[in-house]
């Protein structure tokens, strides 16, 4: 796992929702986790935890 992102972050119920859909879109763990690294700050600071996972 990528040391950029805490294991405490990797225990909320969104983050984990959020990687299982991207795992259900038929990404692989690793690219999932990498994804979402890339993209959480930026959507949490714009709108917080609003976006539901499963409604991408």
């Amino acid at each position: 796992m990528n040391n950029l992102i805490s294991r405490h972050m990797m225990d909320n119920p969104y983050i984990k929702d959020v990687i299982r859909e991207l795992k259900r879109l038929g990404y692989e763990e690793d690219e999932a986790t990498k994804i979402l690294i890339k993209y959480y700050r930026p959507l949490k600071r714009s709108w917080g935890f609003g976006p539901n996972a499963i409604e991408g």
